[in-house]
């Protein structure tokens, strides 16, 4: 029985990493990430006063067709104080403009946008609001693009000042692209050598 159920385990488990390729091929077939370096403007509304900051922001999305996509968006910043630090996270829909360049795509984003904001005098504060932007991607190929964009993270009300937080990043997208997948070339192969009418 010991025999049988070693067997057993060792064709699971070599089933399992034979069907992983496949299952990275579906899985991210369509599916983009990106990094964009980014300027973060804090604007206090009621105050008349803006601090910026940096912060890197990692973009992960799936295509749903040629024209939409959604995503989601996490960013991290360095302090706007020694005592202070802050992370924006969003999801959004994005929407591409139609465009006769090939090389340049331009888009629009909607969602909701949200910010993290830690600090040792105020406290921690967490708000979410409706979120909005646009960006241009200048593609090298099919896989990989520029990209610049500017986005409207977040309105919210704190110790009765207006704050409202946007950014201007600038960073580069990779898209796992269906026509690389071997998954897809292999069923195309597959159907070109049946015959007619099977």
């Amino acid at each position: 029985m010991r025999v049988i159920t070693k067997g057993y385990k060792f064709v699971v488990l070599t089933l399992l990493i034979s069907f992983q390729p496949v299952y990275a091929d579906l899985v991210f077939s369509d599916t983009y990430y990106g990094v964009q370096f980014t300027s973060l403007n804090f604007d206090n509304a009621t105050a008349s006063t803006t601090t910026s900051n940096s912060k890197i922001k990692y973009i992960l999305g799936k295509k749903y067709n040629d024209k939409y996509s959604y995503e989601g968006h996490i960013g991290i910043g360095t302090d706007f104080h020694r005592d202070d630090s802050i992370i924006t996270y969003g999801g959004y829909l994005k929407a591409n403009y139609p465009n006769d360049d090939e090389d340049v795509i331009y888009y629009g984003l909607v969602g909701v946008g949200g910010v993290f904001h830690r600090s040792e005098s105020l406290g921690n504060n967490s708000v979410a609001s409706f979120s909005f932007g646009g960006g241009m991607e200048l593609l090298a190929d099919k896989t990989f693009s520029i990209t610049l964009e500017l986005l409207h993270v977040v309105d919210f009300k704190l110790n009765d000042n207006d704050y409202k937080l946007s950014s201007l990043g600038l960073g580069y997208t990779y898209y796992f692209h269906t026509d690389n997948s071997k998954f897809k070339k292999n069923r195309q192969r597959i159907k070109s050598i049946r015959p007619y009418g099977s």
